[in-house]
C-alpha cells in the first residue's frame, strides 16, 4: 500500500445493526489488490477480537411469562456480569497490544507477508531502475571546489523528483531516500551525510567509476 496518499477511514451511516465505514487504500500495483483486500480483513477481523469487537447479527426480543421470574435479580446478575476488575484487566490487554502481536495473529493466512522481503525488494529495484532511467534523475559529473565527482546526483532534486513520482511531501520523500540508503543502493559520495533535501552529492553504487 502506498503512504501517500494516505489511507483513509469513511463513516457512512447506520445500518440496521451495524456501522458502516469505507476504508480507502492506494496500491502501486493493481495485481496486488486481492491479496492487499485479503490482508486487510484478517487484520480488521483480528483487531476486532483482541478489542472483544463483536460483528452484529440482527437480535430478536425474547418475552418470558413466568411468575416465578424476578426482573431485580436478573438486572443484579448482569450488574455484576463484568466487576470493575475484569474492566480493567480487558483495558490493560487493549493498551498491552504491539502492531507485532497483530501481524503474528495473520501472518499465517497473509500471501503479502509470508512474501514480504521478496515483495520488497522487489519494489527498491524497481524504484532504482525507474531513477536511473532516461525519465529519472539527472546524473552526471559535478564539480565541488576543485573536485570532480561522476555519476552523481543532487539530494534536493531526488527528493523533488520522489515527492512527483511518488505522490509523497518533500519529507516523506527524503524518508524513502533515507531507506535507500540503508537499503546500500546509494550513498552519498564522501559517505559524510545521510541522505538530506540539500544541495549534497549522492551515487548509486551500480555507477560507481
Amino acid at each position: 500500500m502506498l503512504q501517500y496518499p494516505q489511507p483513509r477511514l469513511r463513516f457512512l451511516g447506520f445500518g440496521a445493526s451495524s456501522l458502516d465505514f469505507d476504508v480507502l487504500v492506494w496500491i502501486r500495483d493493481p495485481r496486488l489488490q486481492f491479496d492487499i483486500k485479503s490482508d486487510l480483513y484478517y487484520m480488521l477481523e483480528a483487531n476486532f477480537r483482541r478489542h472483544n469487537i463483536e460483528i452484529p447479527f440482527p437480535q430478536r426480543d425474547l418475552n418470558i411469562r413466568s411468575p416465578q421470574w424476578d426482573a431485580a435479580i436478573w438486572a443484579q446478575q448482569i450488574a455484576q456480569a463484568e466487576t470493575p476488575a475484569a474492566l480493567e484487566k480487558t483495558e490493560k490487554q487493549i493498551q498491552g497490544l504491539k502492531t507485532s502481536d497483530l501481524l503474528a495473529d495473520v501472518r499465517d493466512f497473509s500471501s503479502l507477508l509470508q512474501n514480504q522481503q521478496r515483495l520488497q525488494d522487489a519494489l527498491l529495484e524497481r524504484l532504482v531502475k525507474q531513477m536511473r532511467s532516461e525519465d529519472g534523475l539527472d546524473i552526471q559529473n559535478r564539480r565541488f571546489r576543485l573536485t570532480v565527482y561522476p555519476n552523481c546526483f543532487v539530494g534536493s532534486e531526488a527528493v523533488t523528483w520522489l515527492a512527483k513520482t511518488q505522490n509523497a511531501t518533500r519529507e516523506a520523500a527524503a524518508r524513502i531516500g533515507q531507506a535507500l540508503v540503508e537499503q546500500g543502493l546509494f550513498h552519498h559520495v564522501t559517505d559524510e551525510h545521510p541522505f538530506k533535501d540539500e544541495y549534497l552529492f549522492y551515487r548509486f553504487y551500480e555507477d560507481e567509476p
